[in-house]
């Protein structure tokens, strides 16, 4: 079952990357200061390749468990509830993995495995509340700042190009007109010379839904709306302007309808 979040791609990468930055820097510190008798045991190349395994490999595993649970929920969960309902199963899963890299390495024994288990769960434990969860936190919010200002720089770089009377008006609809894009706005409408591929470039992440090969709306325009009308698939804007929405993008349109409703406060 297709859960009714659906993940925003571009936020969730920026979020990603910023968490994948952190960890790296995070295994490279530890490999060269050599905790629980690491620097002892192993040279600096050694050192550094194991805290790489021993973190990266449990927070891959667990973002791939926090992805998969928002992309299933039914419900819009916040991230920070998601990290503490499969923290157990991170530790769990972190502890038993860092432990047969331990193994591997000949730092423990077969026979001492259940004897240290335990306490690789709690150190994993402490390490998901202290690092994990604030990390997701953090990178969640600058992952949201940064498309908020790359958005703002991005329609200050749209209006400019179009007619002072209506620069600075809410952006409604965009529509391809060869090498040409007529731009619909709650003042006005104007046609501008930009593709609507490089359009749709500088929207990105902007709320609103591609509905036809030639046409873009604003979601402003979908507030309402539990799905496309069946018998004539349009939406049409104040002016009277008709935006199709093509057999293609019908299904597209209508999953980012559930999920503007989804995200509504009750």
């Amino acid at each position: 079952m297709v859960g009714m979040f659906k993940l925003n791609k571009n936020n969730t990468l920026r979020s990603i990357t910023l968490e994948g930055c952190f960890i790296v820097l995070l295994a490279l510190a530890l490999g060269h200061a050599g905790p629980y008798g690491t620097f002892e045991e192993f040279g600096l190349v050694k050192r550094i390749v194991y805290w790489m395994s021993v973190i990266i490999l449990p927070w891959a595993m667990f973002k791939g468990m926090f992805l998969a649970a928002k992309m299933l929920a039914t419900v819009n969960i916040s991230n920070t509830f998601l990290v503490v309902l499969l923290t157990p199963m991170f530790a769990l899963m972190g502890s038993a993995v860092t432990t047969q890299i331990n193994i591997k390495v000949g730092l423990i024994t077969e026979q001492t495995f259940f004897e240290v288990w335990p306490y690789s769960i709690l150190t994993w434990l402490v390490f998901a509340f202290l690092i994990i969860l604030p990390m997701t936190l953090i990178a969640s919010a600058l992952a949201k700042e940064t498309r908020k200002s790359g958005v703002a720089d991005m329609m200050t770089f749209l209006h400019q190009k179009l007619p002072e009377s209506i620069q600075g008006a809410q952006l409604l609809a965009l529509k391809a007109e060869d090498h040409y894009l007529k731009v619909f706005t709650d003042c006005g409408s104007a046609l501008i010379l930009m593709k609507f591929e490089d359009a749709l470039s500088v929207l990105n992440g902007y709320p609103g839904v591609q509905t036809h090969r030639s046409w873009w709306v604003a979601s402003c325009q979908l507030e309402g709306l539990s799905e496309v009308p069946a018998a004539s698939p349009h939406i049409q804007l104040p002016d009277g302007e008709k935006v199709p929405i093509s057999r293609r993008k019908r299904k597209a349109v209508n999953e980012y309808i559930g999920e503007l409703s989804s995200t509504k406060p009750a």
